[in-house]
C-alpha cells in the first residue's frame, strides 16, 4: 500500500512538473531566486505583454490557497476554539508577517542612521582618507538596507495577503460548519418536542408513518 502511495505521489509530482507554468502555478516549485525575485511571474507577465489574457492562460492557485484542501486541513484541526484553530492553521505565515515587518521597521530607521554618519564624517575639519572610506562605506550600507526593505516590504506583503485569504476560507468553512450544526440542532429539538407534545395531549408515544 506504501509502495503504490509513493508510486501515485511520485507520478502526480512528475505531471505537475510537466504542467508546470501551464495549468500548474510554478510559485511552489521555483528557487529562492526566484521566489525572492518573483522571476516565476515573467512567463504570464510575457503573454499578457504581447496577448490578451485569457481564463485558461492563468495559472490553477496553489494547494496552499485553494479552497478545497483549506477546508480538509482546517477541518482536521481539533482545537477548544475557533481562535486556536485560526492560529495552527496560519502560525508560520502569522509569524513571518509580524517579522518581515519588524524588519521592514528596522531597515526604515536604518536609512536615516547612516545618513547621520555620512553627514559627520563630511563635516570633519580635517578629513582623512579613512573618514572618505567610511562616507563610502555607509552610503553603500544605505543603500543596501533600502534594498533589503524593499525585499521585506514585498514578502510581508505576499505572506499577509496569503494569511488573509486562507483566514477568510477557513472563516467561511467554520461559518457553514456551524450553521449545518444549528440546523441539526433545531431539527432534533424539533422533533423532540413533537414527540412530547403528542405524548402530553394523547397519552400514547408517537408511532412513525414510516
Amino acid at each position: 500500500m506504501m509502495a503504490s502511495f509513493q508510486k501515485d505521489k511520485t507520478k502526480q509530482s512528475q505531471t505537475d512538473q510537466r504542467n508546470q507554468g501551464r495549468s500548474v502555478t510554478p510559485e511552489d516549485y521555483t528557487s529562492l531566486w526566484g521566489w525572492v525575485t518573483f522571476f516565476w511571474v515573467r512567463p504570464l507577465v510575457n503573454l499578457g505583454r504581447d496577448n490578451t489574457l485569457n481564463e485558461s492562460d492563468v495559472w490553477n492557485l496553489s494547494p496552499t490557497m485553494q479552497s478545497h484542501p483549506i477546508f480538509v486541513t482546517f477541518s482536521a484541526i481539533a482545537q477548544s476554539t475557533l481562535l486556536r484553530c485560526l492560529w495552527t492553521a496560519n502560525s508560520l505565515d502569522l509569524i513571518l508577517d509580524f517579522c518581515l515587518t519588524f524588519v521592514s521597521v528596522v531597515f526604515k530607521y536604518a536609512g536615516p542612521f547612516f545618513l547621520k554618519l555620512i553627514l559627520d564624517a563630511i563635516d570633519l575639519e580635517h578629513p582623512t582618507p579613512e573618514s572618505q572610506t567610511q562616507v563610502y562605506i555607509y552610503a553603500f550600507l544605505a543603500f543596501t538596507c533600502t534594498l533589503l526593505k524593499a525585499q521585506a516590504d514585498v514578502q510581508h506583503l505576499w505572506f499577509g495577503r496569503r494569511a488573509s485569504t486562507r483566514i477568510r476560507s477557513e472563516l467561511m468553512v467554520a461559518i457553514g460548519f456551524g450553521a449545518l450544526l444549528v440546523e441539526r440542532y433545531h431539527r432534533m429539538w424539533f422533533c423532540l418536542w413533537n414527540c412530547s407534545s403528542f405524548e402530553v395531549w394523547t397519552g400514547q408515544p408517537q408511532v412513525s408513518s414510516m
